[in-house]
């Protein structure tokens, strides 16, 4: 993302990269953690972090991670956790979860 000014109408937003999930499976994930920034996350809503939540929201996907036994849930897991390295290194970044 590149940012110019504070204008909205001036804001330019560039994909990065991202992690696809047909089967809604890090929604129903989310809903299920009973962790406090993943219950943000809507599966039919959007939810924009930035760099300043990474931390916790890294913290969070690795401790639901911990308890996933399926390898296409974990790999799931593991592209989200890599996409928020690269929010967390870059502070221009935001993380997107958008939902249906």
């Amino acid at each position: 993302m590149a940012q110019q000014g504070s204008s909205p109408k001036r804001r330019r937003v560039s994909l990065v990269d991202v992690v696809v999930d047909d089967a809604d499976r890090f929604a129903c994930l989310c809903a299920e953690s009973g962790l406090p920034m993943l219950s943000r996350v809507a599966p039919y809503g959007s939810l924009i972090l930035t760099r300043a939540d990474m931390e916790q929201f890294t913290a969070e996907i690795e401790a639901v991670r911990g308890r996933v036994d399926d390898p296409s849930g974990r790999a799931l897991l593991e592209g989200v956790v890599r996409l928020a390295g690269i929010c967390a290194a870059e502070s221009s970044t935001e993380l997107h979860l958008d939902g249906d």
